[in-house]
């Protein structure tokens, strides 16, 4: 539970609260937040395709616990002063680490005794 509120519920909305200051600062443009946002999709869909049919079920664990970790580091990261490019990167690495935690910690809550 507390797995999938970091991966989904920080790592996939913390974006939100945080575009309007963006926007405002002229640290991106209305269609630079779109494609911002399209990044993290399409990490999420492509990390989510991957992990159904390419991951072991036996490294669950592990990987869960890299997930989460890459999705701290990579949020962190989002609030360091740095170019367009690397922000769209990491909204990209976190979406990809978002929809890891969602498979993984879902299949380790099914498969609980």
């Amino acid at each position: 539970m507390f797995a999938l509120a970091a991966g989904i519920g920080i790592g996939r909305f913390a974006h939100t609260p945080i575009l309007p200051v963006m926007l405002s600062e002229g640290a991106v443009t209305a269609a630079g937040a779109g494609f911002l946002t399209s990044a993290n999709y399409i990490g999420y869909f492509a990390r989510a395709m991957a992990v159904t049919f390419l991951m072991p079920r036996e490294s669950t664990r592990r990987w869960l616990a890299l997930a989460l970790g890459l999705n701290a580091i990579s949020l962190a990261a989002i609030s360091w002063p740095c170019s367009y490019a690397q922000l769209e990167g990491l909204r990209l690495i976190v979406g990809a680490a978002g929809a890891l935690i969602m498979v993984l910690a879902t299949q380790l809550a099914i498969d609980a005794p």
